[in-house]
């Protein structure tokens, strides 16, 4: 039996929209959710095959895979598909899971080709992650191919569909094997974790080349030779070309034994940090502190590192390189509302951030066009939505080979305090003369200043001790993360936080050149549909690895 539209679950709980896929044993669904309004997964066993004399067997594997991955779900991984439920609806069990904006990996090289390599190894490394904490709990993925790495509109990768109907294929399906260029020979007779390395690297080959290779039981059994991805793209360095070569060796024993020794072979990190060091910049810059009424009371001299990237027609885009750390993120009893509540610690990886908004004449050598109210090639572009700003991310991956994305919430506030622990990077106050905001509205005990009515050119004022321009005021800065109405359960480790948020909302930071200096707080945060468009509304970029 497949569920048709608006078939009630759950004592009416979900509601189905869709069928998603049919495969092996088992049907997906989209559904809603009809009290919180989200969409969510649910997957069942296919009743359709219940005459196979395998299905008993499935329907057991079906259940205890649930139970892993209830268990992986209380501490939730970004890069793991989040359990929500599980429950029987007549005879037929339902695993209900989150529901991924996106599109899988398979589909987005079958959109656009093949990857930029950078972009590639970023999608990549996140699904490594993935499965090295799935290694840890004692499971083998067996089936991490492209179609099963879901991108979210954030360029987050997810592993989804845990091998259920794959790892003891029903004789009725056993000649479906769609899946087989990324299945390592030893597959039927083996549950080791060598099984995923093979699946990652033949999932990587097929992004940067939009080739699937060859099986390895033609290898085996043909022996037919495997072509190194430089056959088919050789503009992807020998690094990469060695470390999938290496993942997809035929006998189990040459291989990486795990997914994180793989993962070294692809991106060692001292040989990354040292190739990156090379290209970067330094740059020096004053920095203030102002106290409650507003006057400065410390100047420094302060350096920072960078890159420029050339987009054309005379644009360049500088990124900041960020050290990590940890830091306290939202604000503390006295300041701000519960939205911005508990106060927790958040450890942060390095990375890199826009040194401006984007701007004008950014947006124009990207996308040509410029939708912003207020013209000026050096003002931010703003009259943007999230959507549009998550396109200008992937088009600019696209021009350039390196990964862009919108900050996540973490990282954001991470980058505007800049090791500081006051409302302000500023200090205890801002003034007219540190931001461009409606300076008529003050904090503390500041005085009243310019409201400009209008954004202002980036960098048209001091800094933060990390070298950002721009964190306070001029535009509201779109991040990844979906609205969470407070911090509760928020993840530790600066991860756009997927789990339980409205979709619908999306997070923004920074204030603007239109509200108050209160609104300007490196710990406020505020919400707007993801689709809709304002003049006071821009974005800055982020970057984790370059190529």
């Amino acid at each position: 039996m497949v569920w048709a539209e608006g078939q009630q679950l759950h004592s009416g709980k979900f509601l189905i929209e869709r069928v998603l896929g049919r495969g092996g044993f088992g049907i997906t669904y989209k559904a809603r959710h009809t009290m919180l309004e989200q969409y969510f997964v649910i997957k069942t066993p296919d009743e359709y095959l219940s005459i196979d004399p395998e299905y008993p067997k499935y329907i057991d594997r079906f259940i205890n895979e649930a139970k892993i991955l209830a268990k992986l779900s209380t501490d939730p991984h970004p890069h793991i598909v989040r359990v929500t439920d599980f429950f029987k609806e007549g005879n037929i069990y339902c695993l209900v899971m989150d529901y991924i904006e996106g599109e899988s990996l398979s589909h987005l090289v079958q959109r656009q080709g093949a990857l930029p390599e950078t972009e590639a190894i970023e999608y990549i490394c996140q699904i490594g992650d993935a499965l090295s904490v799935v290694h840890k709990a004692n499971l083998v993925h067996r089936d991490a191919h492209p179609g099963n790495i879901m991108l979210r509109n954030n360029g987050k990768a997810v592993l989804i569909d845990f091998g259920i109907a794959k790892d003891t294929p029903p004789s009725s399906f056993s000649k479906d094997f769609g899946n087989r260029a990324y299945v390592a020979y030893e597959q039927r007779s083996s549950n080791h974790p060598r099984l995923d390395v093979y699946s990652l690297a033949a999932s990587l080959y097929y992004a940067v080349t939009g080739q699937r290779p060859i099986t390895a039981l033609s290898r085996r059994l043909d022996s037919a030779e495997l072509l190194p991805p430089q056959r088919y793209n050789p503009t992807i360095s020998d690094q990469l070309n060695q470390a999938i070569v290496k993942g997809m060796a035929l006998e189990a024993t040459d291989r990486p034994q795990s997914v994180q020794q793989w993962l070294e072979l692809l991106t060692p990190r001292d040989a990354r940090n040292s190739e990156e060091t090379r290209f970067l910049k330094v740059f020096q810059f004053n920095v203030v502190t102002v106290n409650a009424q507003g006057e400065k009371v410390n100047r420094r001299l302060q350096q920072a590192k960078f890159f420029t990237e050339n987009l054309g027609n005379d644009a360049i885009l500088e990124m900041v390189s960020i050290p990590g750390g940890t830091f306290l993120m939202g604000s503390p009893v006295g300041e701000g509302d519960n939205d911005e509540k508990p106060q927790h610690s958040v450890t942060v990886a390095p990375f890199y951030i826009g040194k401006y908004p984007v701007t004008q004449k950014q947006w124009q050598a990207v996308m040509d066009s410029n939708p912003s109210h207020y013209q000026g090639e050096n003002r931010p572009v703003e009259n943007v939505s999230w959507h549009d700003a998550v396109e200008f991310c992937s088009q600019l991956s696209q021009k350039t080979g390196n990964f862009y994305r919108l900050p996540s919430e973490a990282e954001w506030e991470y980058a505007c305090r800049a090791g500081t622990n006051t409302p302000f990077h500023f200090g205890e106050t801002i003034t007219a003369d540190l931001a461009n905001y409606d300076a008529r509205k003050t904090y503390a005990s500041a005085p009243k200043g310019t409201y400009r009515q209008e954004t202002t050119p980036v960098g048209s004022f001091l800094p933060n001790a990390f070298g950002l321009y721009d964190m306070h005021g001029n535009v509201w800065e779109w991040c990844a993360d979906p609205w969470h109405d407070n911090y509760n359960g928020a993840p530790s480790d600066a991860s756009v936080w997927e789990y339980g948020g409205n979709n619908q909302c999306r997070v923004q930071r920074g204030g603007s050149w239109g509200r108050s200096a209160v609104d300007c707080r490196s710990a406020f945060r505020r919400w707007d549909s993801p689709g809709f468009r304002f003049r006071y509304f821009g974005f800055r970029l982020v970057l984790v690895s370059r190529s």
